[in-house]
C-alpha cells in the first residue's frame, strides 16, 4: 500500500526545507558562532519530525538521521571545546551519507 501525503504534510516538509535553506544561507553570509548552526539545524529537523509524528504522519528516515546527527555534533563540539580537540569526522559523515543517498536514487 502506497502512502499518499496530504497537502498539509507537503506544506510542513516545504517549511522544513525552507527553514534549513535560510539557516544555511545565513551561516554562509555571517558564519554563525560555533555550535549555533548544528543546534538550529537539529531543532528544525527534529522539531519538524516530532510535529509530523504527533499528527500521525510518516517521517522520513533521513529527517530523523540528520536531526540526530546534528544533535550529536552539538555534544561533540561541547566535548571538543572542553578538551581542546576538533572533531573532523562530521564533514566525512555528511559526504558519506550524501553518496549513499545518491546511490539509493535508482529505482528499486
Amino acid at each position: 500500500m502506497t502512502y499518499v501525503k496530504t497537502e498539509e504534510e507537503r506544506r510542513v516538509e516545504r517549511m522544513t526545507l525552507g527553514a534549513m535553506l535560510v539557516l544555511l544561507g545565513v551561516d554562509f553570509l555571517i558564519h554563525l558562532p560555533s555550535g549555533v548552526f548544528p543546534f538550529l539545524a537539529a531543532a528544525i529537523l527534529l522539531g519538524s519530525a516530532l510535529y509530523q509524528r504527533s499528527r500521525g504522519w510518516e517521517v522520513s528516515f533521513w529527517t530523523w538521521l540528520f536531526g540526530g546527527l546534528f544533535a550529536l555534533s552539538i555534544v561533540a563540539d561541547l566535548i571538543g571545546a572542553a578538551i581542546g580537540f576538533v572533531f573532523t569526522w562530521w564533514p566525512l559523515i555528511l559526504i558519506g551519507l550524501g553518496v549513499i543517498m545518491l546511490l539509493n536514487l535508482r529505482e528499486r
